[in-house]
């Protein structure tokens, strides 16, 4: 036959269980149990003994139902009414665990926001980067192209330049030989029109007894006179 189980208070045969706090005799369940910090617990049928060991306080060998917010530890029932815990701040050790997990469960859906927001932001600064990228490609292209455009165009300017040289040294050599092959047929005609006169004027002269003033005077645009 099982033993009845005790009060996690006074060890006295437990005639109630809190599923908070543990099985309580009447009179700590009226004096203790009462008080208005564990007015939502739900008081009922007597629970029977706990095998988990780490719920149990060192101390008082209670369970660790409340959480002294002061010490940020689990303490038991007669731990709140002792010297080292009284005047702090206890709550339900149950109701710390699921406001703490609400309180991580916000954080974390905090951070997976953040993160999903990171990873856009990523994103978007390797779209931004593949354009300039991409950009710069394009401007490099450009570039290239237009300076193999202008060393065509320069080159095609040096040729016309070294052409149109050409074309002028040849234009003064053409005109130099002409020029003196026309002094040379000046040089030749005036030589012979010379001749010519000086022969016409010594016929002349003879002819007409000595006049040579006359003949020198109509040979002036010769080499007669100078004959």
């Amino acid at each position: 036959m099982c033993a009845p189980a005790t009060c996690i208070n006074c060890s006295s045969v437990a005639v109630a269980g809190c599923k908070t706090c543990g099985d309580m005799c009447d009179a700590c369940l009226k004096s203790i149990h009462g008080q208005p910090m564990f007015k939502g617990h739900t008081v009922g049928a007597v629970i029977g003994p706990r095998n988990t060991k780490s719920s149990i306080c060192s101390k008082h060998n209670r369970d660790l139902d409340l959480y002294c917010r002061v010490d940020s530890q689990a303490v038991c029932l007669l731990c709140v009414h002792g010297p080292e815990h009284k005047g702090h701040e206890c709550v339900v050790l149950a109701d710390f665990v699921d406001t703490s997990l609400q309180d991580i469960g916000k954080q974390v859906g905090r951070l997976q926001g953040q993160a999903s927001a990171v990873r856009a932001a990523a994103a978007e600064i390797r779209s931004v980067l593949e354009a300039v990228n991409q950009r710069d490609e394009q401007f490099r292209k450009a570039l290239h192209a237009a300076v193999v455009e202008l060393h065509q165009a320069l080159y095609k300017r040096e040729q016309a330049l070294v052409t149109a040289s050409c074309t002028i040294a040849a234009g003064k050599a053409v005109r130099a030989r002409t020029a003196r092959a026309c002094t040379n047929r000046d040089i030749w005609a005036a030589h012979q029109s010379a001749d010519r006169c000086r022969a016409d004027g010594v016929g002349r002269v003879r002819h007409c007894g000595g006049q040579r003033t006359t003949i020198e005077a109509r040979c002036s645009n010769c080499w007669c006179s100078s004959a």
